[in-house]
């Protein structure tokens, strides 16, 4: 057995784990682009958001979970990415 799937416990956890790292890997993307371009990432949060959510142009296939919090703590883990990645007022 891969050692990915032993960390994990299961083979449907590292699955998320996987599915999660390329969603904070994109967010990260976009908040390096929208600061070259210098201005906040949270307008292409919500791009990216309506662009690949439900009824979107491009609609996710991400595992379904067994718990009913996920779609929530999934939803708050963007909402701090997009706080922690706001730069600072001055």
């Amino acid at each position: 057995m891969p050692a990915a799937v032993v960390a994990a416990g299961s083979a449907e956890t590292a699955l998320l784990f996987l599915e999660l790292g390329g969603i904070f890997l994109s967010l990260a993307l976009l908040a390096r682009l929208a600061a070259a371009l210098g201005f906040s990432p949270i307008p292409l949060y919500l791009l990216a958001g309506l662009a690949f959510g439900t009824g979107g142009l491009l609609p996710l296939e991400l595992s379904e979970s067994s718990s009913p919090s996920a779609p929530r703590s999934a939803s708050c883990c963007c909402c701090s990415c997009s706080v922690w990645s706001t730069p600072p007022r001055s």
